[in-house]
């Protein structure tokens, strides 16, 4: 008893907090959602007495006057009722549009501040799936909370009715609507447990239809003829999810059928009562009439009372949910994050202090133990062979994710201790997975920053993408890619890695960070490239990643990360006298470039 009562207070604090938060972000819909409560109050009532008072009048006196009275009447309130009502769903339909445009973005801020590693999570996404198929903040008002209020006040208005034919008959209806209150309970604590199963079927729908028509997987599905294989993997996802539809269905099929039989049960015992009366001559036909559309709208509305107040209950646990994801979505760094950077020194060195990183969940550390300074200034040079951890070792410095041990320093500070914002605006990173825009060259480059465009028009020129760009049809309002725009502009890989590194200079960081920038690039171009960061990086720290060694010419030191740990660090000359895993690997791509340098001159 005691936990059913804390549950309903519990469900009560979120009810009145999903009330403040949906009026929020959809003010307007509760008035809007009162009107509906008028409309849905007064005409089921209205369709109640007028027939009672016709037939009454066709039975008794037939007087045409007050019979064509009651029709007139009858009819202007339907009609005004109706045409309110129509005229406040065209208005409520594009305010409501609106406002999920809004709530899309509030999901999305939530999204996007989010810890990377929890944005990663499938479960989380699933999640927030559930979450948004059953509960809406901009439609709240009217779904359960109008429903539930317009369920009462007719409930009430029934309930006056049917006491006029007998109060026993209330009581008769509530045993036969406990009974089923009892069922409707159990097939929402049923749908509840089928919703967090089809959370994950909804998402993976998603992605391979949008994978079997989308544009950037389009060439790869033709030239692979991949299409059947997708609508295969497709076809079995379906399967997969009809067989927990299924399930769900056979476990409702039971209390479906119970349901329907007390039901019918009920309407022919008041039927019979009803007829009874009747012919006993102590109602009329009129009377008659109205005790019936009561008494079987009386049932529907006790239903749907006890069927909104058991989904409040679930409702509550979904707010549970939303309050959890929203916290989830708070980043790591805002709570500790505080301490401002000093800027003024002009110093960026950056330590890693015994740093261990493992992905939540697992057990196997992606880095183990790593140790290295970054002087202020200096060039360094991360290397080793795919899946060494090089990667994991930037999004560590970059924040995206939070180490497991140990902590990263700048300037001698832990980094978690710094205001975000601050310490992003000190990086310059071009990732080896960026992201080409389906928008303007302009707006790839800037992204959030604004800027004039001769600075975009440098950054292009450092990037080596003049030439291209100037042949442009509408130079930097040029739309990239053929999505939105069918004289869009397609960058090759090459040129996209190339837009990327404009990005990077146009935002012109004391610390610039090239993550595999080079992948896209043949040696020529990818020695053009580092010659060109080489000039512009001045005195700034810079940190090369690459498993490629074109770029360690221009670096002060190196590292060498194997599984995870840093195995050798030095000089280049330090390191190929050692002759370990770094001098392996240089003597490899060595004899590849002179190799291939052979076979293009023609010798043998």
């Amino acid at each position: 008893m005691k936990n059913k009562t804390k549950r309903f207070i519990k469900s009560l604090k979120n009810l009145g907090y999903m009330i403040k938060l949906s009026a929020k972000f959809a003010p307007l819909q509760y008035p809007l959602a009162v009107m509906d409560i008028v409309f849905d109050t007064v005409m089921p009532f209205a369709d109640l007495l007028f027939p009672k008072w016709i037939l009454d009048e066709l039975t008794g006196e037939k007087r045409w006057e007050k019979i064509l009275f009651y029709v007139i009447v009858w009819t202007a309130v339907n009609g005004v009722l109706l045409l309110l009502k129509a005229l406040q769903w065209i208005f409520a339909g594009l305010y409501e549009q609106r406002c999920e445009v809004r709530e899309n973005i509030h999901y999305g801020k939530i999204d996007s501040n989010m810890d990377y590693g929890r944005l990663e999570n499938g479960a989380v996404l699933d999640e927030k799936n559930r979450i948004k198929n059953n509960i809406q903040l901009s439609y709240f008002a009217y779904n359960p909370l109008s429903s539930f209020i317009t369920a009462i006040v007719q409930l009430v208005g029934y309930t006056y009715i049917i006491a006029t034919l007998h109060p026993v008959v209330i009581i008769f209806l509530l045993l036969i609507i406990a009974a089923g209150s009892l069922l409707s309970k159990k097939r929402l604590k049923i749908q509840y447990a089928y919703q967090a199963k089809i959370a994950r079927f909804q998402r993976r729908f998603n992605y391979l239809f949008g994978a079997m028509i989308g544009y950037s997987y389009a060439k790869e599905v033709r030239i692979n003829k991949a299409a059947k294989w997708l609508a295969q993997k497709y076809g079995v996802e379906t399967k997969e999810y009809m067989e927990v539809y299924s399930e769900n269905q056979r476990k409702n099929f039971g209390a479906d059928v119970l349901a329907d039989l007390i039901s019918f049960f009920q309407t022919i015992i008041l039927y019979m009562y009803s007829a009874l009366k009747l012919l006993a001559g102590s109602i009329t036909v009129g009377s008659f009439s109205m005790y019936i559309g009561a008494i079987s709208s009386f049932t529907n509305t006790f239903v749907s009372v006890v069927n909104q107040a058991n989904k409040f209950k679930f409702v509550s646990d979904y707010i549970d949910s939303y309050k959890n994801y929203v916290n989830e979505g708070v980043p790591t760094h805002a709570a500790k994050g505080t301490q401002d950077i000093d800027f003024s020194t002009g110093r960026h060195e950056i330590t890693f202090c015994n740093v261990s990183f493992k992905y939540p969940n697992t057990e196997k550390y992606v880095l183990k133990n790593v140790s290295v300074t970054i002087k202020s200034g200096q060039r360094l040079s991360v290397v080793g062979y795919n899946g060494a951890g090089k990667t994991t070792f930037i999004k560590l410095l970059c924040r995206l994710y939070e180490p497991t041990e140990g902590c990263i320093l700048y300037n001698g500070t832990d980094i978690s201790t710094l205001k975000y914002d601050q310490y992003v605006s000190l990086l310059s990173i071009v990732f080896q997975d960026y992201n080409i825009y389906s928008l303007s060259v302009r707006e790839n480059i800037c992204l959030a920053y604004n800027t004039i465009d001769e600075e975009v028009l440098r950054a292009i020129e450092q990037s080596g993408l003049s030439d291209k760009v100037k042949k442009l049809p509408r130079g930097l309002d040029t739309q990239v890619g053929k999505e939105f725009d069918p004289e869009g502009i397609e960058f090759s890989g090459g040129e996209g890695q190339k837009l990327a590194c404009a990005r990077a200079y146009l935002k012109n960081a004391p610390i610039v960070i090239l993550d595999e920038p080079t992948a896209s690039l043949d040696p020529v171009s990818e020695s053009q490239l580092y010659e060109r960061f080489n000039s512009i990086i001045g005195g700034k720290t810079a940190i090369y990643i690459s498993h490629r060694l074109a770029s360690v010419k221009f670096c002060d030191s190196v590292v060498v990360f194997v599984d995870g740990r840093i195995v050798e660090a030095g000089t280049h000359s330090e390191l190929m006298e050692t002759n370990g895993v770094y001098a392996q690997m240089f003597k490899k791509q060595a004899e590849y470039y002179i190799e291939a340098d052979a076979a293009g001159k023609g010798e043998p």
